[in-house]
């Protein structure tokens, strides 16, 4: 039973702010906008999945350039999912199509093929975020561990570099819950405990590291030397999961996620593609859904990954009731709630930089735009 006086010392989340109009509209349809990154000359990098996209965005000239092309050489992508940090203006692209990784510099090209060889591990790690010597920071996942025999329900936070020996554990994470068997082992599922409280993580090219700890819903930043600093008890209420967070999750689970394959001659085994469109249907959803094990109320922040500005405070989005407006909680380097922020209706937040916030609005036609918003203060 949790101590009655933590309760009471619970601190409560600021009451949201709206966000206010976007400034900036950016004048192209994108099909799933999976990325986003801002430069340090103002640009962005942007990932469109769906389009297979990497491109320059110029918010001045409200303009709109192509990086490379699809395909599988040099200078050349499939699927592209995440952008990571490093600790120059280069970003590192997780070319899911060809399972690799690869750096866009500052000029907007690819320059090279990037390692992720893990010590000790038989499979690679997409890092979280490179630093200035090589050092990555990567999770290593409960499916990985359950291969290796070891206890799933703490994931290890680790450093190391890759084609060096040795690894570091920096941090260990509360796994979510294992799932309960599925009713029907034939037919499609979600592989995880959906809204299941496990905590969550943030990471600068520097080492700082963030952990948002749950159920007990409080903040622990771990400083580049080992420091910690664990913040007060943040007082939240349960939301309960309802039909449409179900039907919802599980289409954006489709819809992000892709689908493996042995490999081909213009594609590498283990590469993804996207899901297909039969598998999209009303009817494959719904199937899904029933077959998916699913909490009976959300955690105190939903599976959106956290993100440390510039500024170096943490951004966290809060669970809400379905169809609600979202909400993003900063909190400082005390791990104390400082500020929170109301997106309109219809967004979601992809990229936080130095003055102002990236969303993507989404229209009756399923198209997306991407729209600027300055921080008041």
């Amino acid at each position: 039973m949790f101590p009655i006086l933590a309760l009471l010392q619970a601190v409560a989340l600021p009451t949201p702010r709206p966000l206010g109009p976007a400034t900036v509209v950016i004048p192209r349809d994108f099909v799933q906008i999976m990325a986003v990154a801002e430069r340090r000359d103002g640009r962005l990098v942007v990932v469109d999945r769906g389009d297979e996209l990497v491109a320059v965005v110029d918010l001045t000239a409200r303009s709109v350039t192509p990086i490379g092309r699809v395909g599988g050489g040099p200078g050349e992508y499939r699927f592209p999912g995440r952008l990571i940090p490093t600790a120059t203006d280069s970003l590192i692209l997780a070319d899911d199509g060809n399972n690799r990784l690869q750096l866009l510099g500052p000029d907007g090209r690819f320059h090279r093929l990037v390692p992720r060889t893990t010590p000790g591990l038989p499979v690679e790690l997409t890092p979280r975020v490179v630093g200035a010597r090589g050092q990555v920071l990567a999770v290593i996942p409960g499916w990985v561990l359950f291969g290796e025999g070891q206890p799933t329900d703490s994931l290890p936070i680790i450093r190391f570099t890759p084609g060096a020996a040795g690894r570091e554990t920096v941090a260990k994470l509360k796994a979510t819950p294992e799932p309960p068997p599925p009713p029907r082992r034939d037919r499609p599922r979600i592989p995880m405990m959906i809204f299941g409280a496990g905590d969550a993580w943030a990471a600068t090219p520097s080492g700082r590291i963030a952990i948002v700890r749950a159920p007990d819903f409080r903040i622990e930043w771990i400083a580049p030397d080992g420091g910690r600093t664990v913040g007060p008890l943040i007082a939240w209420k349960p939301v309960p999961v309802a039909a449409l967070d179900r039907t919802n999750f599980a289409r954006r689970f489709l819809a992000t996620s892709g689908v493996g394959g042995k490999g081909g001659a213009d594609r590498p085994p283990g590469s993804l593609t996207a899901v297909p469109a039969d598998e999209m249907t009303d009817e494959a959803v719904a199937a899904l859904v029933a077959n998916s094990p699913f909490a009976t109320t959300k955690p105190p922040f939903t599976d959106a990954t956290p993100i440390i500005a510039a500024d170096g405070t943490l951004w966290l989005e809060r669970s809400v009731p379905a169809g609600k407006p979202a909400i993003w909680d900063l909190f400082d380097g005390a791990g104390r709630p400082v500020r929170s922020w109301e997106l309109p209706a219809g967004r979601r937040l992809v990229a936080v930089g130095r003055s102002a916030v990236y969303l993507v609005a989404r229209d009756a036609d399923d198209n997306e735009r991407l729209e600027r918003y300055a921080l008041p203060d």
